[in-house]
């Protein structure tokens, strides 16, 4: 639902109110306001996903520049200092 949607109809609140009906009306505004929280909840999950998602981007692109200073290759091969790549101290592997 669009903002612009919401402007051109009156909240539920009112038209309950115009019914006369007490009952309608604060389960109305309850559900408007959890309504709320709910948004303004996504709104703050979203920015935290968002700033997740960039921390990993960064992290994988320093992981990937610390691989190649220690001299393994992004294939898996053998690097320059002649141990295969993922081989890690008291790996079978190792030299």
């Amino acid at each position: 639902m669009t903002p612009d949607h919401r402007k051109s109809h009156p909240p539920a609140t009112a038209l309950a109110a115009e019914s006369g009906d007490p009952a309608l009306e604060r389960r109305l505004l309850e559900l408007e306001t959890r309504l709320a929280h709910l948004s303004r909840f996504v709104e703050e999950l979203n920015e935290v996903v968002t700033e997740q998602a960039t921390r990993i981007e960064r992290l994988e692109r320093e992981y990937a520049h610390l691989r190649c200073r220690a001299g393994f290759t992004p294939s898996g091969g053998f690097g320059t200092l002649g141990t295969p790549s993922g081989a890690g101290p008291g790996d079978p592997q190792t030299p």
